[in-house]
């Protein structure tokens, strides 16, 4: 195996595989996954301005949104800090990768349920069906709304 064939790997398992074909890794929050998602889409339920709701919320809204991954399919890394979520696992086994927990790979199973607030994270579908969840989030209008 020559040096740089063996630098490439090593970077490769350094980073949890995202060093493959075309996917760029980033890091946020000391976590490092893929800058670019591959084989998903959102499609958004609803939305609305929580100022008009709650007093001293203006500029944020509150959103819910459907998420579809296809088989190897992943959720480029991003960041949950003053964006807090739910995530609701509908139908398949995800795996999340999470700042707060290095080095693990947290497998949701249907009907799981995630808080996600004041991490990075990143997801990928392992599974050989597509997935589907459901997330809940509060973000900043004109700020960071994440994937």
């Amino acid at each position: 195996m020559s040096m740089r064939t063996t630098a490439v790997a090593a970077a490769a398992l350094a980073i949890g595989g995202c060093a493959v074909a075309g996917v760029v890794p980033r890091s946020i929050d000391g976590l490092t996954g893929p800058a670019i998602g591959r084989g998903n889409s959102t499609e958004p339920i609803n939305e609305f301005p929580l100022g008009e709701e709650i007093a001293g919320f203006e500029g944020y809204n509150m959103r819910a949104r459907y998420i579809v991954v296809k088989p190897g399919g992943h959720i480029r890394i991003h960041s949950h800090t003053g964006r807090p979520a739910f995530s609701y696992i509908v139908n398949a086994p995800v795996t999340e990768h999470r700042s707060d927990r290095p080095g693990e790979a947290i497998v949701h199973e249907p009907g799981a349920l995630t808080a996600d607030n004041n991490i990075g994270q990143w997801w990928k579908n392992h599974s050989g069906q597509t997935a589907r969840w459901y997330v809940v989030d509060i973000y900043r209008t004109g700020g960071n709304a994440g994937e």
